[in-house]
């Protein structure tokens, strides 16, 4: 099938930067597209580079309602990622347009990322790491002796305590939530999980409780962040959240840099509300070279790479393709993020499109 008069599928990546061949190839194995990068930075950019576009694979680029509405071929976007919150899903199915994702492409990359940063952060690897290169192995104490504070490096924050039976507080529990349970559970962990969208009787399989975010954020030791962003939870953790949550406790965040309010966390951390973060994803990404997340001695940064690994990276470039590839063609993919569109374009309710 052919986009019509002759011509193959176009397909648009709107994002900068990139080594697109893995999915030139994947194009140029359909036979019946072209691939084509127009690298842009605000809505007329996007608006311009979608007037010829049948499909568009997109970036963290803004898909705004404005953008959306000036297109009359577009028939599918895909994020080829976890989250979608750069596309304005009702305003896409108002319009007919198909927006797909790759929900699962990095379950175990993801979670397996958030189990080293807690780890890392409750036997307080950096700060030892830094103690040993800054000469601290000398004050290591001999057998029987007393152990100098300055060993474990005083700026490292919270208690010494054993991991077995601490809690972990697990917000957001889909598949990667479920993932950082899965594994959690064979550190002797006590699991709490919050999730407003599930039964209670979801968490049974993986010993965790679901419990309601505030009981979680008081009761838990270490909280994780595992849920997509939208207007919901954007800000989720905030300052009243924090508040909730004990002096010695420790927030991860692999998920989205604005489902947590970085002046409060900020805030929290020097005051000594909670004892440490790490956090894989920020709140401008990347955050400036002022952002006072850097300065602090009680945070570890990674710079958003929960996700990769040569497989998933692989697979999600891939599957980009393939969902555009898929609704083009007139098939439904797996992974829809705004499923309602399939009801509206059936009984013709999407908005007027010509083309």
């Amino acid at each position: 099938m052919s986009a019509g008069q002759g011509r193959p599928f176009r397909i648009v990546a709107t994002s900068h930067g990139r080594h697109w061949d893995l999915e030139e190839a994947a194009v140029r194995e359909s036979g019946d597209a072209e691939f084509v990068p127009i690298p842009c930075s605000g809505e007329d950019d996007l608006i311009a580079a979608g007037r010829d576009a049948d499909g568009i694979l997109a970036g963290n680029e803004p898909f705004t309602r404005r953008v959306l509405e000036s297109y009359d071929r577009v028939r599918v976007i895909s994020r080829p990622a976890v989250g979608f919150d750069q596309v304005d899903t009702a305003a896409a199915t108002d319009r007919g347009i198909v927006v797909t994702h790759v929900p699962d492409y990095c379950t175990d990359e993801v979670s397996d990322h958030a189990l080293a940063l807690i780890l890392a952060l409750h036997r307080r690897v950096p700060w030892l790491d830094g103690a040993v290169k800054a000469g601290g192995w000398r004050l290591a104490p001999g057998y029987g002796g007393d152990r100098p504070a300055t060993f474990h490096a005083g700026q490292s924050p919270g208690p010494q305590r054993q991991l077995r039976g601490q809690t972990l507080g697990i917000i957001g529990f889909g598949r990667i939530g479920r993932r950082v349970a899965e594994k959690a559970r064979g550190f002797g962990l006590r699991l709490l999980a919050h999730d407003p969208f599930l039964d209670p009787a979801v968490g049974e399989p993986y010993g965790v409780t679901l419990t309601g975010r505030d009981d979680l954020l008081r009761e838990a030791d270490i909280v994780t962040l595992h849920c997509l962003l939208n207007a919901g939870t954007r800000g989720l953790i905030g300052a009243e959240q924090l508040a909730l949550m004990k002096p010695t406790a420790l927030l991860v965040n692999t998920a989205r840099g604005p489902l947590v309010d970085a002046a409060a966390l900020v805030d929290a951390l020097r005051g000594g509300r909670i004892a440490a973060a790490a956090l894989d994803v920020t709140d401008p990404e990347p955050p400036g070279a002022d952002h006072p997340l850097l300065a602090l001695p009680n945070v570890i940064l990674t710079p958003h790479t929960a996700y990769y690994s040569d497989r998933s990276r692989a697979e999600v470039r891939r599957r980009g393709v393939e969902h555009i590839l898929q609704v083009l063609r007139g098939d439904w993919p797996d992974a829809v993020a705004n499923p309602a569109v399939r009801a509206a374009a059936a009984t013709g309710q999407a908005g007027a499109r010509s083309g």
